[in-house]
């Protein structure tokens, strides 16, 4: 497996889970389940199948510094930096042209470590290394889904094809096209129906196969890398990194790219992993809680007679709840979220309202 290297992508503002997660102190990068970052937990996951050097970090500029802080013995080169936000389209544009440019001969893992997690970590490594076996056999896009376990509308879902062949115990599917976050009726459908997984965003390829997707249904992208990924290692890569990057659309590399292609483009392993997305405080609770009624709780919390909430308080504060049933409250020295249960979506409008009405200090 040292031809395969890993790629986390661990930028973003995390704006659905205010006012624990700012822009200064995102949520990968808080303890929010016991005492370490989802960040940490992603790291430590990978670890266990994949030597530290072979693992790679895509991260914003302003939140570089969180990496070695929060991860002994990270090498600077094994940072990628983007030098400004352009979304997931540039993000994985530039950390696909340093692989192939770094290490010509190599595969590369996609892994999203801001807010997933991954109960059953061996077969998660497992299904990592037969899609590469698969990608080192056929020029292809290797994703790794699961199967809903609720009808999400919130998660992008992918419709399989006819299973191909068995794998090391596991099934490999022809791939039919991806859904993005349905309405309820519509992911009540396809959940009933089944042949849908969750799109986890994990996929397996070489970079040069991807950089030869990315020229042929997006080229002005691919212009912009070129150049940057030219210039990597002269004098002037960053000057032209700063330049070409900010030029490229901000945009989702699921719309400008991965829903342009060819379905035989990919191979989708359908996986039991345990995976979650806790992108939402209503994720949070149901990934934390064994029942409806259960409170979850972090810090001093006094209850009585009440049911079904997820309560944060800051350390030397203590909170009261009586009489309650099924909210969130989020406490910190200058925000405070109160809303019910299954609303927590609704988080982000309220970000951009604050950002819109310049009150950039809570942000």
């Amino acid at each position: 497996m040292e031809n395969l290297k890993i790629v986390i992508f661990c930028g973003g503002y995390g704006t659905r889970m205010w006012p624990m997660s700012r822009q200064n102190y995102p949520k990968q990068f808080q303890p929010l389940i016991g005492n370490k970052s989802f960040f940490q937990l992603a790291v430590e996951r990978v670890k266990k199948g994949f030597p530290l050097e072979n693992i790679f970090f895509s991260v914003p500029a302003d939140q570089a510094h969180f990496i070695p802080k929060q991860i002994r013995g990270v090498k600077k080169e094994n940072i990628i930096t983007e030098p400004e936000r352009r979304d997931t389209l540039g993000a994985v544009a530039l950390a696909t042209a340093f692989i192939e440019k770094k290490f010509p001969k190599s595969l590369m893992a996609a892994i999203w470590g801001g807010d997933h997690l991954v109960k059953n970590e061996k077969r998660f490594i497992r299904l990592l290394k037969l899609a590469y076996q698969v990608c080192l056999g056929e020029d292809v896009l290797v994703k790794i889904d699961v199967r809903p376990e609720f009808p999400a509308t919130s998660l992008g879902w992918v419709k399989l094809g006819k299973p191909l062949e068995k794998i090391g115990g596991y099934t490999l599917y022809d791939f039919k096209k991806f859904i993005e976050k349905p309405n309820l009726k519509k992911a009540q459908e396809m959940f009933k129906k089944g042949g849908f997984l969750i799109n986890t965003g994990y996929y397996v390829w070489k970079p040069a196969k991807l950089l030869g997707l990315l020229k042929k249904y997006n080229f002005p992208c691919y212009s912009r890398i070129i150049k940057i990924q030219e210039a990597m290692g002269t004098a002037t890569a960053q000057k032209i990194l700063k330049q070409e990057y900010s030029k490229i659309e901000k945009t989702s590399v699921d719309f400008s790219l991965f829903e342009k292609l060819p379905p035989a483009t990919f191979r989708v392993f359908q996986a039991d992993i345990g995976w979650s997305d806790v992108g939402t405080w209503d994720l949070l609770y149901e990934k934390l809680a064994w029942g409806q009624k259960e409170n979850i709780t972090r810090g001093e919390v006094v209850s009585f007679d009440s049911t079904g909430n997820l309560v944060y308080i800051p350390k030397k504060k203590i909170a009261g709840i009586i009489g309650i049933e099924n909210l969130i409250i989020v406490d910190t020295k200058d925000g405070l979220l109160v809303c019910k249960r299954g609303e927590g979506g609704k988080v982000k409008k309220l970000v951009e309202y604050l950002k819109e009405e310049g009150k950039l200090k809570y942000l």
